[in-house]
């Protein structure tokens, strides 16, 4: 996580190295204790309310950032541009959480007045630069306090509350996107909803919609798990049970015919190639999980549910056959979208033989899609990083989709940005009690662009967020969908401020609370 330590220099008189004697500029500022709003009772045993924690400071400074260097070799690289800028540069020390944390550095350049300002002068660079050069403001940086941290809190007491927390859809499709506030709409007696998991937002990178991680909605797998991820499990009963997972998978994903033969299932409602977030379950040269990062397998099945909706795109690397319940499975003589109860098989690359084996044993074939399947009442929603377990903060994001370390140089700046930064969060947390945490921080809001960076709420860092969901009583928490698609909607409408320049996006599932009947 980012230290509060700048290190500032004068001119070009930087040292460059992660070794770098620097003089040092403490930044210390700790922030205010939270205030909380009078809550409001949404429903018997469920409360909404903002945790706000104040500003302090002055207002911050629009800057370019050149990028983050790890190692000499990369500051060398970035430190070649301040000649070409000739601006008085800097950088600050960051640590990015995990196993091997290890120190780095953001160099940065001038102070401008305005984000309009800043982009003038950014526009008439040199085409040419060996740094990728990003317009910032202090406000997403930890050490800045010149901004409020705007928190939102549904919290829901599962003794008094006698409705359901689920994961749901637009239409209950597996694929697609809707607005929360509009999947509220769909569902009698909803009271209260936040965005849900990761998804895809490009056709490139997949079906736009489909879940980017584990989907389990009333126990239908919808989609596969992510491996190395985790992911919130919950349970529907006399009460709800909310828990964190870090396992891969429920169970393995497969097909079996009536003699014992398998084969393994590698995703559900995916095209096949075309893995978001990476992290495959079956194929090892995929397994390492990368945030917002799409791998492409090259042999793989995969098994497309009636729930899809959609019908893939065929390609001669595919083969494809019709599944239906305990029955032989048959190639598929037009592509199309599964009929009821039905599914589409599609094999690729040298999976091709085995799915072709399997289908001329000429037996029947039993699709097993997790022991969460069947359990009316049970849901999951994808997530990363952890942030508590049993009461502690967890420092995992390396190991679950951000591999700083090993990432490329784009790679690791994205990651910076996602992690290290401020940005809008959306959060589930657990207390020591049993209540259900539904957390949405604001972010990415500022007063006036062509004004001084003074920030409305500049979000919160992974570890500001860890930060909040202890403060607000968590001893199991994962951060979820954050960014433009982080939203808090009540039965007033939305409550929390969408930073997507749409306002509330369309996002692929949602988290629903649903008042007793």
């Amino acid at each position: 996580m980012a230290t509060t330590r700048l290190i500032a220099a004068t001119g070009l008189a930087l040292s460059v190295g992660l070794g770098c004697s620097a003089q040092a500029n403490e930044v210390v500022n700790a922030p205010p204790a939270a205030v909380t709003e009078t809550r409001n009772e949404i429903a018997p045993g469920v409360s909404y309310y903002r945790a706000d924690r104040p500003a302090s400071g002055v207002p911050g400074s629009w800057f370019l950032s050149l990028g983050i260097a790890r190692n000499p070799a990369e500051a060398d690289l970035l430190y070649s541009c301040f000649p070409k800028l000739q601006l008085g540069g800097s950088s600050a020390e960051f640590t990015f959480p995990g196993a091997s944390a290890a120190p780095y550095l953001e160099f940065a350049a001038g102070s401008f007045p305005t984000r309009a300002a800043a982009q003038e002068f950014a526009d008439k660079l040199p085409k040419d630069l060996p740094c990728n050069i990003e317009i910032r403001s202090s406000g997403i940086y930890d050490y800045d306090r010149s901004a409020p941290m705007l928190v939102h809190v549904t919290r829901i007491n599962p003794a008094k509350f006698r409705g359901q927390l689920i994961a749901a859809r637009g239409d209950d499709a597996a694929i697609g996107r809707t607005k929360p506030s509009d999947v509220m709409k769909q569902i009698p007696g909803a009271v209260a909803a936040t965005n849900g998991g990761y998804f895809v937002m490009e056709a490139a990178d997949g079906l736009v919609g489909e879940a980017a991680g584990i989907s389990v909605l009333g126990g239908r797998l919808l989609s596969e798990p992510t491996k190395g991820r985790p992911w919130a499990l919950i349970r529907n009963g006399e009460q709800i049970a909310v828990s964190i997972k870090t396992s891969p998978s429920p169970e393995p994903m497969a097909l079996t015919t009536k003699s014992g033969a398998t084969i393994s299932i590698d995703g559900i409602n995916r095209q096949p190639g075309v893995l978001r977030n990476c992290g495959a379950l079956n194929d090892a040269q995929f397994f390492t999980a990368i945030h917002d990062e799409s791998c492409a397998p090259k042999n793989e099945v995969i098994a497309v549910t009636h729930q899809s909706g959609v019908t893939l795109t065929p390609s001669p690397d595919m083969t494809a056959y019709r599944y239906r319940p305990n029955r032989r499975l048959k190639p598929l003589k037009a592509w199309a979208a599964p009929a009821a109860q039905e599914a589409v098989i599609v094999a690729s690359g040298d999976r091709r033989a085995a799915l072709a084996g399997l289908a001329g044993s000429r037996q029947p074939v039993a699709l097993s899609m997790g022991s969460l399947r069947g359990e009316t009442g049970t849901y999951a929603v994808n997530g990363g990083p952890t942030l508590l377990a049993a009461g502690k903060p967890v420092q995992r994001a390396m190991e679950e989709g951000w591999p700083f370390a090993t990432a490329t140089q784009p790679q690791a700046v994205a990651m910076h940005r996602f992690v290290t930064l401020r940005a809008p969060r959306t959060a589930l947390g657990i207390t020591e009690t049993g209540d259900i945490l539904l957390v949405v921080v604001d972010g990415w809001r500022f007063r006036n662009d062509e004004g001084p960076a003074i920030a409305m709420n500049g979000g919160a860092t992974i570890e500001e967020l860890t930060s909040v969901m202890q403060e607000l009583g968590a001893i199991d928490a994962i951060n979820l969908d954050g960014g433009g698609s982080s939203v808090m909607v009540t039965k007033d409408g939305v409550v929390s401020h969408p930073s997507d320049k749409d306002g509330e996006r369309a996002v692929g599932d949602s988290l629903i609370l649903i008042g007793p009947k």
